[in-house]
Parts: structure tokens; C-alpha cells; sequence
């Protein structure tokens, strides 16, 4: 999910959605090689809900702030401090028409759900344009020129 999307669900989890607490969460830690060495982040949570068959994945798992760089056991295991999303923990979820289900932590989804990330981003993409534009304008005598082809001069 993005971060419109992940809003999005939030926004209708909040309204539609039952909440529960999970007593036995289960997260998974992913491994990834970058610039600086092996880094670990919680990247899937999973829980049990009564009523429903099977595992539930939660959505709107955010991105850390920051890795860790201090190796953690890799795959599905008990949560920890290190990890997050530890017993006892709220979620919101819902079942839908087509029988999947929709499942997020509360905090998750009180984040996601209030969040301006995108408007952020494309507040800064505008601005990134605009000054991009009044360069082009200062660089050309206050005229914009669009030229087509490599050759062409004035």
C-alpha cells in the first residue's frame, strides 16, 4: 500500500472496523544489505482473530525511521521491544463482503489515518518545480525557451 491508500483504509477501518487486542502477535523480521552493512526491520506482522481461518496479515506496517544495524533473528518469531507490535495488541479490523480481512495495529492505523505525508510530498514537488522554473526563467533573460532539437540556437 501506499501512503494515500494506507490512509484511506485507515480512515474506513476507523469507522467500520471492530477492535480487538491480540495476546499472541507474531512479526517478521526482513534482512537487507545497504550501503553501510546488514540492516533489520519488522517488515509483516501477523495475528490470529477469533471467527476467521488461518493467519491475518495486518496492513499499513510503516517504514522504520531508523534500521538496526545489530543483528536480530530473521523470520516469523515472538515480538520484542527491538521489533515492536508486542502482546497485548490492538487492532482494528474487518471483514469484508468477499470474506478477506482488513486488519491493522491502532497505532498504526491512527497514524495512517492522520497523516499528511502525501500532501507533504507533493507540497515539496511543487515547490522543486517552481523553483526549477523561475532558474529557467532567470537563466533566459526572463523568457522560457523550449527548444526540440540539439541544433537549434537563437
Amino acid at each position: 500500500m501506499n501512503d494515500i491508500s494506507d490512509r484511506a483504509a485507515a480512515q474506513d477501518l476507523s469507522r467500520r472496523g471492530t477492535q480487538v487486542t491480540v495476546t499472541t502477535p507474531e512479526v517478521h523480521v526482513g534482512q537487507f544489505q545497504g550501503r553501510g552493512g546488514k540492516y533489520y526491520e519488522t517488515d509483516a506482522v501477523r495475528v490470529r482473530l477469533k471467527g476467521v481461518t488461518g493467519t491475518v496479515l495486518l496492513d499499513g506496517i510503516p517504514e522504520p525511521e531508523e534500521f538496526h544495524t545489530t543483528p536480530v533473528p530473521t523470520g516469523w518469531q515472538a515480538p520484542t521491544t527491538r521489533t515492536g507490535y508486542t502482546a497485548p495488541l490492538h487492532i482494528v479490523y474487518q471483514i469484508r463482503p468477499d470474506g478477506s480481512v482488513h486488519a491493522m495495529a491502532l497505532t498504526d492505523m491512527d497514524n495512517a489515518a492522520t497523516s499528511r505525508k502525501p500532501e507533504l510530498s507533493l507540497l515539496v514537488a511543487a515547490a522543486g518545480f517552481a523553483a526549477v522554473l523561475a532558474g529557467l526563467v532567470a537563466g533566459n533573460n526572463g523568457t522560457i525557451r523550449l527548444l526540440v532539437g540539439a541544433d537549434q540556437r537563437t
